[in-house]
């Protein structure tokens, strides 16, 4: 429980188990309540875990694992909190964004987070643009080449008629148009 009580509401409980699955498990339920206790998100550990089903059960808990056993810990020792580890092929450091999906897991350096959300929210953007173009059949002939400054054109004015979709201040989307508009990466 010791990292565990550590944790801050909206941290995420990130542990190199070595992948070891059978003998690998320490997360039960106990421990899941406890993480869901503190952090109100989840759990990223690259290991095992046990009690599935009532980890599943545990509210603002979410887990991303590599296997289950129903064994115990063993012939494992915790060396460090908050601390450099890898994660697969991944290098995490305590305060990296962590943004996890069914597909996969990645980590963002904490230097890099800001850019990288607001580069996030704007290709969601863009996705939504482009959805609706799709769906009035207006995708094609007139914007055949991708993102001209044509296109960019229309998006942007496409966001002053739904200021309600912007997760990023004007100001901010103006800036990430610009950068892309001009193809600044």
């Amino acid at each position: 429980m010791w990292p565990i009580n550590e944790l801050q509401n909206g941290d995420v409980y990130v542990a190199d188990g070595f992948g070891k699955v059978v003998e690998g498990t320490l997360i039960g339920s106990n421990l899941g309540s406890g993480i869901a206790a503190h952090s109100h998100t989840g759990v990223v550990f690259d290991a095992g875990i046990r009690d599935v089903e009532e980890n599943r059960e545990i509210k603002d808990l979410n887990g991303f694992y590599r296997g289950s056993d129903p064994s115990a810990w063993k012939d494992m020792t915790l060396t460090a909190i908050n601390a450099p580890i890898r994660i697969g092929r991944a290098t995490v450091l305590p305060g990296d964004l962590v943004i996890a999906k069914q597909d996969g897991i990645i980590f963002i350096p904490a230097s890099l987070a800001s850019a990288a959300v607001a580069s996030a929210e704007f290709t969601n953007l863009e996705d939504s643009f482009n959805f609706e173009l799709n769906s009035s059949g207006k995708n094609g002939a007139e914007f055949e080449d991708g993102w001209t400054p044509a296109k960019y054109q229309a998006f942007a004015e496409w966001i002053d008629q739904h200021p309600e979709t912007l997760k990023m201040t004007k100001q901010e989307f103006d800036s990430e148009l610009a950068r892309r508009r001009d193809h600044k990466d």
